[in-house]
């Protein structure tokens, strides 16, 4: 028969087993709620911060409507298309051609297609 002594050191290496052994993750009670996560207030304009931007002037109209003015057909026309153009315009170097890219400056949404009307109209 199993001796006291023995079951007891039979089941003490079992628990010592299982201690160092086991995975991490097996838990005896349940887990505790996580602390809800604490945002800093953002500032506002009474504490006097200053406003996130300086308004310049007009935005820029989401879509430009500068293309079709060259042909009723290039409404809504992409950004490789208003592109091709600019170039179009500025290479016709005529007053209508000028005149069109003037007016396109103040309508065309894309910063860089506004920095090459600028080139052309400067020119």
């Amino acid at each position: 028969m199993i001796e006291l002594s023995s079951a007891l050191a039979v089941a003490g290496t079992g628990l010592a087993a299982f201690a160092i052994l086991a995975p991490r993750t097996v838990a005896l009670l349940p887990a505790a709620a996580p602390a809800p996560l604490s945002r800093p207030r953002p500032p506002s304009y009474d504490e006097g911060w200053p406003p996130p931007f300086v308004a310049l002037g007009p935005e820029p109209p989401a879509t430009a409507r500068w293309p079709a003015w060259v042909d009723p057909a290039a409404t809504g026309a992409d950004l490789q298309l208003r592109g091709v153009l600019i170039d179009a315009l500025g290479a016709a170097r005529t007053t209508w051609a000028r005149s069109i890219l003037e007016r396109a400056l103040d309508d065309e949404p894309d910063a860089a297609l506004r920095a090459a009307i600028r080139d052309y109209v400067r020119s």
